[in-house]
């Protein structure tokens, strides 16, 4: 993983480049002896590596961004335990050090300061080869950092996770990555699909969302609803094919992937968004603002195709009225044998909730408090 150490000032060579005189070291001994011998030490990281720097806390030591309560490189830490990936892990005074090989299908080139993980984890990336001149901190001023996991020399670890690549410079665009709860299965769905355009498989996508609410969000989605909502097949299908036409051009991907964000269908000449089981107006300037912010380089004709296609695409016939009752907790049937209530669902189209809950165990239906 590195190819040379050298005498460090602080955490970083104490010479110039043009000046360093560098030591192989191909042992762990070799390694020891030079650690024993100079204040601090850097080891230079080897072409093919990335490292992943994640800080838990600011230069005044205050905690930034915790999950649940905890560290973000802990819970990264665990995650890839978890998912049985080899990597290998440097504590640091303010957070960890990450190192995997660099990703054949999602390679970072050059430095990423700042951006932000599929999974909404602020980091720093930076690849390794004598052009970028990166630098593994080894000791710093006495103090020899400790490995979590593995070691400088230990190359038997894992590419890069597609979850862990650098996605974006701002953590609200071009996607918003906050996923506030109300409508979070809807703007998952989309995400999924903005994903496949940045080039992203399916299953990356996928496995990106299960992470991130499993692992991320303070309040989980539970898995039936995530499963059945947001990560079914017809999303899956639509992931593979945007992934495929990745690209502003592709007037087709952009308005599924616009129909499937915010669960629209057409009806009479308006839109509709399926929200909390019921479809409700829409506004269609977010049309706009959405082709703004994800697709800026798209061309007033894309712009008009995709509006083309998605009237065509969402549009439904308006449905007749079933005798079935839209309610706050579900579909009430009135059938032959007897009441029965069914779960909301987008194909259940209805423009109409009544605002109370079924209990069938009362005698009458009552306002939810």
């Amino acid at each position: 993983m590195i190819n040379g150490v050298c005498v460090g000032e602080g955490k970083r060579p104490k010479m110039k480049k043009e000046d360093r005189e560098y030591t192989d070291v191909s042992k762990l001994s070799e390694l020891g002896d030079y650690l024993k011998r100079y204040k601090s030490v850097c080891a230079r990281l080897d072409d093919g590596f990335v490292k992943v720097d994640i800080d838990d806390y600011d230069k005044d030591e205050n905690p930034i961004g915790f999950i649940r309560g905890r560290p973000r490189s802990e819970v990264i830490y665990d995650m890839l335990n978890y998912l049985k990936i080899k990597f290998n892990c440097m504590a640091t005074d303010r957070g960890a050090h990450f190192y995997f090989v660099k990703s054949e299908q999602h390679p970072v080139e050059r430095k990423r300061d700042g951006w932000y993980a599929p999974i909404n984890i602020k980091a720093e990336w930076q690849p390794g080869g004598l052009q970028s001149d990166v630098h593994v901190p080894l000791k710093v001023n006495n103090k020899v950092r400790n490995w979590k996991k593995g070691n400088a020399l230990n190359i038997d670890i894992d590419p890069l996770p597609a979850w862990l690549t650098p996605l974006q410079k701002s953590s609200d665009k071009p996607f918003p990555l906050d996923f506030p709860p109300g409508n979070r299965t809807q703007h998952l769905g989309g995400y999924v699909l903005h994903l496949a355009g940045k080039g992203y498989t399916a299953d990356e996508a996928f496995e990106i969302v299960r992470l991130m609410n499993f692992n991320v969000f303070d309040n989980p989605i539970p898995k039936e609803e995530l499963e059945a909502q947001t990560l079914n097949e017809a999303t899956y299908q639509k992931a593979q094919a945007g992934q495929a036409a990745k690209g502003a051009s592709d007037h087709v991907a952009i308005a599924d992937e616009i129909i499937a964000r915010y669960r629209l269908i057409r009806a009479n000449g308006k839109y509709y968004s399926y929200e909390n089981g019921v479809y409700v107006k829409f506004d269609e300037s977010k049309i706009t603002s959405y082709m703004s912010h994800h697709y800026p380089a798209a061309t007033i004709r894309v712009k008009r195709e995709v509006e083309d296609h998605m009237k065509g695409k969402a549009r439904v016939d308006c449905p007749e009225n079933d005798g079935r009752v839209n309610l706050l907790n579900g579909i009430l049937v009135f059938g032959e044998n007897g009441v029965t209530l069914e779960p909301h669902s987008p194909g259940y189209i209805s423009f109409r909730q009544f605002n109370a809950a079924y209990d069938p165990k009362a005698l009458y239906w009552t306002k939810p408090l």
